[in-house]
Parts: structure tokens; C-alpha cells; sequence
């Protein structure tokens, strides 16, 4: 099975998890089963492209592809990348913490179904909305600045018990009216990057 999740992999994201999980370099070798558990087990994974204040890779991903059977991360970083967007990533049901900076996203959709999730970085991006989130009570740290945020509407009052860090500024398409809103009504502080 490992074999073939390998074999069916992108060339990029064979040189990613050589290159940042297993410290091999940018290669498209395949690993030993040890290794290929290794990372499929991960509850951690850090991929930071090479315009990231600390990389691990020597290149810039373009898509999420290779994430699609990691069911066991419970934290992921991929910053710095040309990726636009997600793609579903319900089946990372252990996931609490996410981190998408700087990936040129244009959106946020595909985290709809990630319950556990309590962290979410998504700053410098293009993402428009922040709908994605409404079903994510979970949040306790959520920060978008530096987007095309056009709207708050995805925060909801069920978010109010567990959100303690909501940084949505600078958005500089996002209304007055739809940040007192948030505070005034929610009572969520909209925090400044």
C-alpha cells in the first residue's frame, strides 16, 4: 500500500517529503517502508518554501496533492508557495492546527469538515471570504490578514466561547460596518497583524 501511495505521487511532493521530513534533499527517490511510515504517520509536517524566513524547501509547491491520504497530522505548515488552493482536506480529521502563509490562496474552501481545528493561519493571500469557517466553533486562534476580505459573514456567535486571537486587519476591502458588527454583536475583538 505504502508502495503505491509513493508510486502514485506527484514529482514535487516526492521531492518535498524527501526534502523537508527526511532531510534527502529535493530527490523523487522512493524511501524505505520505514521511511514512507515515518511520514505517513507524521502528527507534525512543515513544508516552508524557499522565500520563508526558515525553509526546508528548495522550491515552491503548486497544489496540496500530496497531503490527500495523511489522515494522522495533527499539525501543518506549508507557508511560502504558489498553491491557490486547498482542495478537500476532510480526511486530516485529527488536524488542530493549520498554517497557510503566504500561498497565494484564493480561498479557504476545503477546512469545512476539519471540527478539531483550533488554529488557523491564513495571512497574505488572496482569499476573498471567510466563509469556509462557519461550522469551525473550535477556532481559538484564527488570523487572515493582508487578503481580499470582503466580509466577516462565517463568524457566527457559536464562535464566541472559544475565540481568543481573531486578527482580520489590515483587510483593505473589508467594511467598517462588518467588523463593529462582529465586535459589537459577538463581542469578538477584531485584532490588528
Amino acid at each position: 500500500m505504502l508502495k503505491e501511495w509513493w508510486d502514485s505521487l506527484e514529482p514535487q511532493w516526492k521531492k518535498a517529503f524527501n526534502e523537508a521530513v527526511l532531510g534527502n534533499g529535493p530527490i523523487e527517490n522512493r524511501p524505505t517502508r520505514t521511511e514512507m511510515e515515518l511520514i505517513h504517520s507524521a502528527p507534525a509536517l512543515r513544508f516552508a518554501g524557499p522565500k520563508a524566513p526558515y525553509p526546508n524547501l528548495s522550491f515552491e509547491l503548486t497544489n496540496m496533492s500530496g497531503l490527500a491520504e495523511l489522515s494522522q497530522i495533527e499539525t501543518l505548515v506549508v507557508t511560502f508557495h504558489s498553491i491557490g488552493k486547498l482542495g478537500d482536506l476532510s480526511h486530516m480529521e485529527n488536524l488542530t492546527s493549520l498554517f497557510v502563509n503566504n500561498c497565494q490562496l484564493k480561498s479557504l474552501k476545503g477546512i469545512e469538515e476539519l471540527s478539531k481545528l483550533n488554529t488557523l493561519y491564513a495571512s497574505v493571500n488572496k482569499i476573498k471570504d471567510i466563509k469556509p469557517i462557519k461550522r469551525l466553533t473550535n477556532l481559538a486562534d484564527f488570523q487572515f490578514p493582508y487578503n481580499n476580505i470582503t466580509s466577516l459573514k462565517g463568524i457566527t456567535n457559536k464562535h464566541t466561547s472559544n475565540m481568543k486571537n481573531f486578527v482580520c486587519l489590515p483587510n483593505d476591502d473589508l467594511p467598517d460596518r462588518d467588523i463593529i458588527k462582529v465586535e459589537n454583536r459577538l463581542g469578538i475583538r477584531c485584532k490588528r497583524g
